[in-house]
């Protein structure tokens, strides 16, 4: 019996959802620290607080690359695509305001087709809600409207793409960015001295603290013969 694992299959079975090893639920622990539903034991017994009604987020837990050649259907491009938009947005991902705009003219093409002149006017995306993460725009002294101007022109180059092929084109630009899929864990090396790890779909990536873009170290998953976590150390 694995409680977890059901709960899992209950959700991929009802976003129909096949390709399940890529994805998971998260929660928030009692230390309001997110936790991955683990597959084994009971949820009762994996930190979710019972004081109150659970919530779980489905979540990507594994970030593949490339996207097209992992994952064949178009429902869980969509879901990898989603997530990569927030994490985009949220300023998490980080990715230099150019390129921030191009991504916004393939998302206005996903969700609004092609670009209409008499339609598709100044302040037609801001009135929909941001279009570009606050933490690229600051960083340039350029209007919201300039901006704005900028993703329309991307936006006019997409003229005939679907929504699917848009959001295919908008994940083979996020799967160039150097911090794409990577999930961060503060540690310590053998010497004691902090570092970050990063794991990411190809490997485990050791970064100095002053820099999480350019892996200090790198150990590929095909080349490890194996990983041991014994009293939160991993050898």
């Amino acid at each position: 019996m694995r409680p977890g694992e059901d709960l899992i299959n209950l959700v991929l079975k009802a976003l129909d959802i096949r390709e399940g090893a890529f994805f998971g639920l998260t929660f928030k622990s009692f230390q309001k620290s997110d936790q991955w539903v683990r597959l084994r034991p009971k949820l009762a017994d994996q930190g979710i607080p019972r004081d109150k009604v659970a919530n779980f987020k489905f979540s990507v837990r594994i970030f593949p690359s490339p996207v097209e050649e992992f994952l064949l259907q178009a429902s869980s491009r969509h879901f990898i695509f989603l997530a990569c938009k927030a994490k985009i947005m949220s300023g998490e991902l980080d990715c230099p305001a150019d390129v921030c705009a191009l991504l916004a003219g393939f998302d206005a093409q996903a969700e609004f087709g092609d670009f209409k002149a008499e339609e598709h006017q100044t302040f037609f995306l801001s009135s929909k809600g941001p279009f570009m993460p606050s933490s690229a725009v600051q960083k340039h002294q350029l209007s919201s409207e300039q901006w704005e101007s900028k993703v329309f022109n991307w936006w006019r180059d997409n003229r005939g793409l679907s929504k699917i092929e848009a959001e295919q084109e908008y994940l083979k630009v996020v799967q160039k960015l150097e911090t794409y899929g990577v999930y961060y864990f503060d540690a310590m090396n053998k010497t004691g001295s902090p570092v970050v790890c990063g794991i990411t779909f190809d490997g485990l990536n050791i970064y100095k603290q002053d820099n999480k873009s350019r892996p200090h170290l790198t150990f590929k998953w095909n080349e490890t013969n194996y990983v041991k976590k014994k009293n939160g150390k991993v050898d």
